[in-house]
């Protein structure tokens, strides 16, 4: 390959990544809007307890 075609692929990569963080970010912002409350969307947060269960900031303490 040219250097031309390697600059090429390189530029399509670096677009279709920049594609993909879109869709991500325009999904979370289309969860937010449905939401009744609408509030902003938050990540769960996954934590394991002493005995190794794990809990969710939702429902903190119900699988302990």
């Amino acid at each position: 390959m040219d250097t031309s075609q390697t600059r090429l692929i390189e530029l399509l990569r670096e677009v279709h990544l920049l594609a993909f963080k879109e869709i991500e970010r325009l999904n979370l912002r289309i969860a937010e809007l449905e939401m009744p409350a609408r509030q902003p969307v938050q990540q769960p947060v996954i934590k394991t307890t002493m005995h190794g269960h794990w809990t969710s900031r939702k429902n903190r303490g119900a699988l302990c």
